[in-house]
């Protein structure tokens, strides 16, 4: 037969029913300990009265002489009034002969007490003390007759039966229900109004939901591929996978401890502070390309928290990297093949017209514009840069671009410490930019001229891009490098000049911008190289002399170009 689980309380009614009974025990500790106060206090008051009732009897005006002469009639009647008076159990009298001539009990009248009980009491001792008896635990007193020459004749002995604690408990019942009663219901109502605190506090879930809950999530955080880390609000951190331990190298139980002393540079606390997220961040950390965000955590619009996820895009980062010198190869051979194909055609056609002297010279123009491309790949050594500036010339010449090298353009091998990959990004992106500037508000008032500077210095590597568009709309400047922005109107567009300064940033240089409305835009870079690659030289960082201009003085010259707004949208 299967077992069926039994189902456990709600939390609500665990906490409520725990916390009755805490009142329920609390009270009963005070009601013993409040029964054992009334139960001293019962003694010594029985104490009391049996004392006054044998000093009572003992001053009885014939006491004394109806005690030496045996006159055991008048004593007990005597006694009895006192008794019933005084309210006590019994009244005991004894001759010095320890013979009882008064006693409750008529049968043991006459009866003598036996050497060494109450030896004291004889000898003129007055006292009080406990004794068990057959009923009960009594409290007796002692007290001696005298005559008139104040010899001690006898002894008085008045005794009342002590209650038990239960009767005293059960005595004070009726005085303690009302307080109990109303302590139990104020108790109850108190952890029922805490239990939905405690329910609301925890959305309505159950202490096992919880726990399941949490192994659930933290079995799905160790199985993602993306690094996850959480602090609380105290910075402390909560949550930490298996993939961000294998990407920033932790080691050891780190949960609970402070974040700034595991990873100091994570930002998570400044997120934590300010409320705002910080998303797609790229960074490296030795050789490896990380991306992350980062995010607030709010629960009803309070912040308890923030959360980071990294993911490790060295692979495609690598991946990347390869894929853009094959495609900018592939591209500039589809135009140069393009270009080929019309070249033939128009040739062909001349000659058939019977026109070879001008044939000739259209040869030597397109001479000239080979020469003029196949000398990128001998000024720029880089492979996956050469690639991308012959593809970026071949769609140049479609657009209908005048797109040249500055004559000083020189780069022998890449530097240290800057990635083929992020020279590809951060060229391309700029040109891609200022090709589109031109054609962004219709065709350009001017001949299109771009002009791209890649200078190697000592300690720099410096990179300047220039055109003759519209120069940069006043109302997006200030937000220039922000993601999204464009100038012209497609949310999806706005990358390039993020990619371009998040890249730049990453690799430690700057950026410079000048733009003139209408006369253009020029972007000057300067990537800083590896310490070893020597020190910094006066003029590190600077573009040569013919490059420096206003965009009104370069566009009269016919090798360069002005300025323009290509980069505020990526292609």
């Amino acid at each position: 037969m299967e077992r069926r689980n039994r189902r456990p309380f709600s939390l609500k009614w665990e906490i409520t029913l725990f916390a009755t009974l805490i009142v329920l025990v609390t009270l009963l500790a005070a009601s013993s300990i409040l029964t054992i106060r009334a139960h001293r206090m019962e003694e010594a008051r029985l104490r009391e009265q049996v004392s006054i009732a044998a000093r009572t009897a003992a001053a009885l005006p014939n006491a004394a002489a109806w005690v030496e002469a045996g006159a055991v009639g008048p004593l007990s009647e005597a006694i009895e009034r006192i008794r019933v008076g005084h309210k006590v159990d019994y009244i005991v009298v004894y001759d010095m002969a320890r013979r009882r001539l008064v006693h409750p009990n008529p049968a043991r009248v006459g009866e003598r007490l036996p050497q060494g009980v109450d030896d004291a009491a004889f000898a003129e001792h007055i006292y009080t003390k406990k004794a068990v008896g057959p009923l009960g635990i009594f409290i007796k007193a002692y007290f001696p007759i005298k005559n008139e020459r104040l010899e001690q004749v006898g002894v008085i002995v008045a005794g009342r039966r002590l209650p038990s604690m239960g009767e005293v408990f059960w005595a004070e019942v009726p005085n303690l229900l009302p307080a109990i009663a109303l302590s139990l219901f104020l108790g109850a109502v108190g952890a029922f109004g805490l239990a939905l605190r405690v329910k609301r506090s925890l959305l309505g879930l159950e202490p096992q939901e919880i726990a399941r809950m949490y192994s659930e999530r933290l079995a799905a955080f160790d199985a993602i591929h993306e690094g996850v880390i959480a602090i609380d609000r105290e910075e402390r951190i909560t949550i930490l996978n298996r993939a961000v331990r294998a990407i920033l190298h932790i080691e050891g139980d780190v949960v609970g401890r402070p974040i700034r002393s595991v990873i100091p540079d994570t930002r998570l606390p400044e997120v934590l502070k300010e409320g705002r997220a910080l998303l797609q961040h790229q960074f490296r950390l030795g050789t490896k390309h990380i991306l992350s965000n980062r995010v607030p955590i709010e629960l009803n619009g309070e912040m308890i928290g923030a959360l980071a996820v990294f993911v490790d895009r060295t692979d495609v980062v690598a991946l990347a990297e390869m894929l853009t010198g094959v495609q900018a190869y592939a591209e500039a051979l589809r135009a140069l093949a393009h270009e080929h194909k019309n070249v033939l055609h128009a040739v062909a056609g001349m000659i058939e017209l019977g026109r070879p002297e001008e044939a000739l010279r259209y040869l030597e123009g397109i001479r000239t514009t080979y020469d003029r491309w196949l000398g990128v790949t001998t000024r720029l050594r880089v492979p996956a840069l050469a690639g991308l500036i012959l593809g970026k010339m071949a769609r140049a010449r479609e657009a209908k671009i005048d797109f040249d090298l500055d004559p000083d353009t020189r780069l022998e091998e890449l530097p240290d410490g800057i990635p083929d990959g992020d020279l590809v990004t951060i060229v391309g992106n700029l040109l891609e930019n200022s090709f589109e500037a031109f054609y962004a508000g219709g065709p350009p008032p001017r001949p299109p001229r771009v002009i791209l500077y890649i200078g190697d210095d000592p300690a720099a590597l410096v990179i300047a891009v220039r055109d003759n568009g519209p120069g940069i709309p006043p109302e997006i400047r200030p937000r220039l490098f922000e993601r999204g922005t464009s100038s012209k109107g497609d949310p999806h567009r706005g990358l390039g000049l993020f990619l371009v300064q998040e890249t730049v940033e990453r690799l430690g240089g700057r950026i410079d911008v000048e733009s003139a409305p209408e006369e253009g835009t020029e972007f000057v870079i300067v990537l800083p190289k590896a310490p070893a690659a020597g020190a910094v030289s006066p003029h590190s960082g600077q573009r040569p002399a013919d490059f420096v201009g206003t965009a009104a003085a370069v566009g009269e010259r016919p090798d360069a170009a002005g300025k323009g707004d290509g980069s505020v949208a990526s292609g």
